[in-house]
């Protein structure tokens, strides 16, 4: 369905085709920067997961030390042990993480043309949706 609940036009691609385009230049993007990037902990993956109390599944991506450190204290929870807060640690990290991303993309060519290929295709589908979906929650191809 296009615009307005009537079929797409000739040619034109579905939404979720072009969110599938966007999800590979996020990976893409991600799988250079993991490449490149100095420590393993700053490695990002992106997963589906549901959240807690929900079972309609959502892509997330987080870097490696944020699994770790809720791991962590996940098992001194099962342990028994007092529990270290982790939020000033993934503050910490992840301002180092946001650094070295900055740096890298500055240094590397690829990864700026991968991030760039990123942000236009996440621009192109917003665009494409805010176009095709005016006024509709549900059902909009």
């Amino acid at each position: 369905m296009g615009k307005r609940g009537l079929p797409l036009q000739y040619g034109e691609v579905p939404l979720v085709q072009i969110r599938i385009e966007v999800f590979r230049a996020e990976d893409n993007y991600f799988a250079t920067f993991n490449e490149l990037n100095s420590a393993d902990e700053y490695d990002i993956r992106c997963i589906w997961e549901a959240p807690t109390s929900s079972r309609i599944k959502q892509r997330v991506c987080r870097a490696k030390f944020v699994d770790d450190l809720m791991a962590e204290e996940a098992q001194a929870l099962l342990r028994g042990d007092p529990v270290t807060p982790t939020f000033g640690r993934m503050q910490v990290k992840g301002s180092r993480l946001h650094q070295e991303m900055k740096t890298l993309v500055l240094e590397h060519p690829e990864l700026l043309d991968a991030l760039t290929e990123f942000d236009a295709t996440k621009d192109r589908y917003e665009s494409e949706r805010e176009r095709r979906c005016a006024g509709r929650i549900l059902f909009c191809r």
